[in-house]
């Protein structure tokens, strides 16, 4: 009877991909993914995790290649729908949500690779956790439903916190757990409380419905507050980051990567999907206020990693100032300044990674994370600390690297529409510029402290196969050979009608 049944529902599920392929042999691949990591030897669990990981991402990347590839198309490139009894969501890709889905791909195989220092008794639910968060991201990147985008922002926060309890460095990671829990929860009321106010008002929480709704400003007001709670805590703005700094120095790194490298990016996405659309005219009139918001939020982030000892923290500081600055083009109005502000995204989230991931390296020495117990590396790691230069550099926009073309080209195009806040802006970055240089030099060309950094011995080939592959991708960016440009601007032409 069993039998018969798990015939039957594999041939309708089979009769459904006909027309809608994609989401659903992807939610084939995760449920495979899931049985193995259940079923395997512990032992084996990372290894086997890792091979599935690279053959989602080949997957993915395989299928939307025709969809990058398709410069002229007028709708969405690509449309799709999830088979669910009674409910089939609609999904869809664009050119600034592939933007997206590419760098979850990219880093999630890093990921899997890096997750070495798992307790051998929570090994299949952290992989497990790992596997359901790369589902439910590459979902929250397709959606065009507001209460699925809502629904799967919440379920999110889950194996996240499942993530930061199971590979946490310290006793304190049960509190930096509880505390992005808590962060999730409480700033995500503000959108469910949109969603209530759509049901009722339009009845459809659907992204085309919505958006061709011209709101009256002081709605469109209140929908900006909303917004900016809800994905201004993932990004974070400050004063909604203070869960961020527990969590990635509670978290183990490639779980501070995985935070820095997407869970950031994704506060950035909703914003620019849902937010910039329905709230066009209010972003424009209180533009200055916005700004200002931000700017706020890069000073005081810029001076909190001033202040840091401990390297994670100066880190994470670092990426609150980098996503702050690029959430501020996103209100100028401009789909250009725009789309360079989600290529700064992109390029920040392989920058970020590689810092996390050095820093990583280090503690896996000598236990600690504090600047001044590393002091003289260039004696005893030098290519470590030529690596770390590297990625120290590109974290600042050196000329060559890939974030160097999207900070510049923010500042040149935010000074023609206001030069008060471009000059601010570009203050704050250079005063970072040079707090992240003394960073690098205390640490690799320092006086040595402690007597046991001399006997550090460099990075191994295992650790130099991880961050090369992170560095390759931060000099490939730095001249668009993808053309990514090109698709960011004819999607924000085509959605969001700025000039």
């Amino acid at each position: 009877m069993f039998f018969l049944k798990f015939i039957e529902f594999i041939d309708v599920s089979l009769t459904i991909l006909k027309g809608h392929f994609f989401t659903n042999l992807l939610f084939y691949l995760f449920i495979f993914s899931f049985f193995f990591v259940l079923t395997c030897s512990r032992p084996l669990i990372r290894r086997v995790s890792f091979i599935f990981s690279l053959i989602i991402s080949l997957y993915v990347v395989i299928f939307l290649m025709p969809v990058y590839a398709d410069f002229h198309s007028l709708y969405f490139s690509f449309i799709d729908r999830f088979f669910l009894p009674g409910f089939q969501p609609t999904f869809s890709v664009d050119g600034i949500s592939m933007v997206f889905i590419f760098l979850t791909v990219f880093i999630f195989p890093f990921v899997f690779r890096y997750s070495v220092s798992v307790p051998l008794m929570h090994t299949r639910a952290y992989f497990f956790s790992l596997f359901l968060t790369e589902f439910l991201l590459i979902l929250l990147f397709m959606v065009e439903d507001l209460f699925v985008f809502f629904v799967l922002f919440e379920l999110l926060a889950f194996p996240i916190f499942v993530l930061i309890l199971i590979a946490g460095s310290t006793s304190r990671r049960k509190y930096a757990a509880l505390t992005f829990l808590f962060y999730t929860v409480g700033a995500s009321l503000p959108l469910l409380a949109l969603l209530v106010f759509f049901q009722f008002s339009l009845g459809s929480t659907n992204y085309w419905l919505l958006s061709s709704w011209n709101f009256p400003v002081f709605y469109q007001t209140w929908f900006l507050v909303c917004f900016l709670i809800a994905f201004g805590m993932k990004i974070p703005l400050v004063p909604l980051h203070l869960w961020l700094t527990e969590a990635h120095v509670e978290a183990s790194t490639a779980i501070s990567v995985l935070l820095a490298a997407l869970l950031l990016k994704l506060g950035g996405y909703g914003l620019i999907r849902f937010c910039l659309p329905l709230c066009r005219d209010v972003v424009l009139a209180y533009s200055w206020y916005l700004f200002l918001f931000c700017l706020f939020s890069v000073f005081i982030s810029m001076i909190a990693a001033l202040r840091q000892n401990d390297l994670k923290k100066a880190i994470a500081y670092s990426s609150i100032t980098h996503m702050s600055f690029s959430t501020l083009a996103l209100f100028t109005g401009s789909n250009e300044l725009i789309a360079w502000s989600i290529y700064s995204m992109l390029n920040h989230g392989f920058v970020a990674a590689s810092l996390f991931t050095l820093v990583g390296f280090l503690y896996s020495r000598g236990g600690l994370r504090v600047t001044r117990a590393y002091s003289g590396l260039a004696q005893s790691m030098p290519v470590f600390s030529l690596l770390f230069g590297i990625s120290m550099f590109a974290n600042i926009a050196f000329p060559f690297t890939s974030p160097f073309a999207p900070e510049l080209n923010v500042i040149r195009l935010l000074y023609s529409l206001d030069p008060i806040v471009a000059v601010l802006a570009l203050v704050a970055m250079n005063c970072y510029t040079v707090a992240a240089v003394w960073i690098f030099t205390k640490l690799v060309f320092g006086p040595s402290v402690y007597s046991e950094v001399k006997s550090y011995k460099d990075i191994t080939i295992y650790e130099y196969e991880l961050i090369v592959t992170l560095l390759i991708a931060v000099f490939l960016y730095f001249d668009d050979p993808f053309h990514l440009m090109d698709l960011l601007l004819r999607d924000l032409h085509r959605f969001l009608l700025f000039i």
